[in-house]
């Protein structure tokens, strides 16, 4: 099978020939990791000679704002530390965000929020829908260019992390507890604009995946599963998946941490896949992946099974018992992807941490084979 057949096979449940296996968060067409490092130049040559590429599409939907958290970008001085300012202009004032760069990693993390009031959310309530119209043709190139070695993947966010990526956390847990009617018609504004935008991107293309992170803002131990999962992320992420699944596209939901709790919550919204699975003996999980692919395996791909740190900090002996004993319970059935909960972010990138990833390929296709 192509890489493409590949996973198509496991998103769809029809047969493989052996378990699908990706780095996920970039491949030889993404231009977020610093391609001159030879360790990401290694990883890379990796992914497109072993594995099935996800290649990331950003697009914009009209939602106002990205996730300020986390903003991969590639190409800049990764070797001295970098700011970013980002103001938002809003009828009833000036916003203003700021997100730094340490020298040695190339992730962005934000270090003042757009929103640190209630006054700032409605700052931000007085915004109108901006129209877009979202830049479709990209998607099609990258997919022509991409061919069979993969599938597209766009990656939106939901209403909360949409919302909830504008805060520091702890301060958009205070705004929820004292005026949750003031967060849900956050959430309310943000899922409109998202769902104008997947309605514009999914009328014209098929056969991408639509990936929305945020939901694990909802879930243990950051919040009360059983009051918030439902609220905040059931009731808001119903609409945009069932207008990507409908559209003869892949949606994706994107959850980290714990998932005992909000497993039925994540069966009702049925999306295409799940990743990045972070299970047992992690210790930021709390189910295992047998207890994963019996109770969601059979309806939903399940894609993930390694933490990015076993991938930094075992032996690549190690790494090849760890892929063969996740793929044991994961396997049998077909629906399943490996994939690590995370993509390294430090620079340059050690040798000892691509030969982990060179293991974790190898043991993937020596241990996933369909009979």
């Amino acid at each position: 099978m192509t890489p493409k057949e590949r996973l198509i096979a496991h998103l769809t449940g029809r047969p493989a020939d052996r378990v699908g296996v990706t780095l996920y968060e970039f491949s030889h067409l993404d231009d977020n990791r610093p391609r001159g490092d030879a360790g990401y130049a290694a990883l890379i040559e990796l992914q497109r000679r072993m594995g099935e590429s996800f290649a990331h599409c950003g697009l914009d939907f009209g939602t106002t704002v990205g996730d300020p958290n986390v903003v991969l970008e590639g190409g800049a001085d990764l070797a001295a530390a970098q700011q970013r300012v980002t103001t938002l202009a809003t009828p009833r004032g000036e916003l203003k965000g700021i997100s730094r760069r340490e020298a040695g990693n190339i992730t962005w993390w934000q270090v003042k929020p757009l929103i640190e009031t209630p006054q700032d959310c409605r700052k931000w309530l007085s915004l109108p829908p901006r129209p877009t119209e979202p830049d479709v043709q990209k998607v099609l190139d990258l997919q022509r260019e991409l061919g069979e070695e993969g599938l597209v993947l766009l990656g939106p966010g939901d209403a909360l992390g949409l919302v909830c990526g504008m805060f520091h956390f702890d301060r958009f847990v205070m705004t929820l507890l004292a005026d949750e009617g003031l967060i849900l018609a956050m959430l309310e504004a943000m899922a409109q604009r998202l769902n104008d935008g997947l309605r514009k991107v999914c009328g014209q293309v098929r056969g991408v995946c639509v990936r929305f992170w945020g939901p694990e803002y909802a879930g243990a131990p950051l919040l009360n599963p059983g009051k918030h999962f439902g609220k905040l992320v059931v009731d808001f992420d119903r609409q945009p998946i069932r207008i990507v699944n409908e559209s003869g596209n892949f949606s994706v939901l994107h959850c980290h941490g714990r998932l005992a709790e909000i497993m039925d919550g994540i069966a009702e919204l049925s999306p295409t896949a799940l990743e990045p699975l972070e299970v047992l003996p992690a210790g930021t999980a709390d189910v295992s992946m047998r207890q994963l692919k019996s109770r969601l395996g059979r309806r939903i791909c399940l894609m993930g099974g390694l933490q990015a740190t076993e991938l930094e900090l075992l032996s690549p002996e190690q790494i090849d018992a760890r892929v063969k004993e996740v793929l044991a319970a994961a396997a049998p059935g077909g629906r399943f992807v490996l994939l690590p909960s995370s993509a390294p972010i430090q620079y340059p990138l050690p040798p000892r941490v691509v030969e982990n990833y060179r293991a974790c390929f190898e043991a993937a296709h020596k241990h996933g084979r369909y009979e």
